[in-house]
């Protein structure tokens, strides 16, 4: 680092160009005294702020940076001020901003100063620099590489940036910025001629997307249901956001087909609809979409199934004796597509009483020896169709029961 005598030259000198030579009648002066040589770099330094005005459109990093305050090992000002990593902050018509990876990633975009100008995290912008890795980047949740004052740098190539770079370290040996857990940024950079940066003021925000949740869902056919439409991301405001069916032969009555998400409060809806009747089960990716003006669009996943035309129906009880052979649970079916049925599980046993099968394409009920008129339990045939219940009762041999 520079000691405190150069520190301070600089800190002087930056605070004059940046705060005295901005001013339009400060400016005219200035180079009225200071010569054409000079002269001939601001106005390099500032022609490369207005060609570069198309700048990036990535937009993941939010807030500001700061220069102009003490770094993290000194009291080095850099009387920059303000740098702006996201058009959003000063609503501007320009759209730019610098993309910055929640995880391990490549850094890029651009950063807005109103003193220094275009601020590139752009690689092709980043050859050739000091030491090191040129590239920024984020490994983990360090961020590493440079970043490059695009101003001073088209100076520097027209031969007038008075030997500044305008080279902005991201990473040193006792400094850094970083991603922290909640995805604000933390740190400070470093650039020999303006000083520190403090990046403590900016975040990397989620990218604003849309999802179905669940993003799969199973429905009988000739159903109604619904799923949830979800703003992915903070602070989004999905605009002109559309619903509707792929596919109207199996999807149809889609409600709401249009979405207001620019409320600050709203960032789900209910999305309901019906299913048509299917001739087998299947599956139909996509059959749902969402689409939006800046978020992107998202796809609803629906297994259909078919459900036959048959109606089953268990007999309300049968009596079992103790001990006695087991009694044929019978079912009786109707419809169109019964060709088909079969019983797939029987269930029920309770106490002396089991429940068993299929046996013969039925269920069976049977008693122990053990077994009374107190004893009962409840049968549950379950076929490819559909399941019924039936109520299982024991009779001893003998007695005659009758209700008072």
């Amino acid at each position: 680092m520079k000691n405190s005598k150069v520190r301070k030259y600089f800190g002087r000198g930056r605070k004059w160009v940046f705060t005295h030579a901005s001013k339009s009648q400060g400016i005219k002066v200035w180079l009225l005294k200071r010569g054409a040589a000079l002269a001939l770099f601001l106005l390099v330094f500032a022609a490369a702020s207005v060609v570069k005005i198309h700048a990036g459109t990535s937009d993941s990093g939010q807030g500001w940076l700061w220069g102009g305050g003490a770094g993290p090992n000194d009291g080095t000002n850099t009387n920059v001020g303000w740098i702006s990593i996201n058009n959003t902050n000063q609503g501007g018509a320009v759209n730019y901003g610098v993309n910055i990876p929640s995880g391990t990633g490549d850094v890029s975009g651009y950063a807005w100063s109103e003193n220094i100008g275009w601020i590139s995290f752009n690689a092709a912008d980043l050859a050739g620099c000091p030491q090191g890795q040129c590239k920024a980047n984020v490994s983990g949740n360090n961020f590493k590489g440079w970043a490059r004052i695009l101003g001073i740098k088209d100076a520097l190539s027209a031969g007038n940036s008075g030997g500044w770079q305008g080279w902005i370290s991201l990473s040193g040996a006792q400094y850094g910025v970083k991603i922290n857990a909640d995805n604000t940024l933390t740190g400070f950079g470093w650039s020999d001629e303006l000083g520190w940066i403090d990046f403590s003021r900016a975040k990397v925000a989620m990218a604003c997307s849309l999802a179905f949740v669940p993003g799969t869902k199973t429905m009988n056919e000739s159903s109604s249901d619904k799923v949830s439409l979800q703003e992915v991301g903070s602070s989004c405001s999905c605009n002109n956001v559309k619903v509707a069916s792929t596919n109207a032969a199996v999807v149809d009555g889609i409600s709401p087909t249009a979405v207001n998400f620019s409320a600050p409060t709203m960032d789900s809806s209910d999305i309901s609809f019906n299913t048509k009747s299917v001739t087998s089960t299947a599956t139909f990716n996509g059959i749902v979409q969402a689409t939006s003006d800046n978020c992107g669009a998202t796809a609803l996943n629906l297994i259909v199934q078919n459900v036959p035309d048959c109606h089953i129906a268990c007999p309300d009880s049968i009596q079992v004796a103790p001990g006695g052979a087991a009694e044929n649970i019978d079912i009786s079916s109707s419809g169109t597509e019964c060709g088909g049925l079969a019983v797939s599980s029987c269930n029920g046993s309770a106490g002396n009483i089991t429940v068993g099968g299929p046996t013969g394409g039925n269920c069976t009920a049977s008693a122990t020896s053990a077994a009374t008129f107190k004893d009962s339990a409840t049968a549950i045939v379950s076929t490819n169709v559909g399941s019924c219940s039936t109520k299982v009762f024991v009779k001893r041999l003998g007695w005659i029961e009758t209700n008072p």
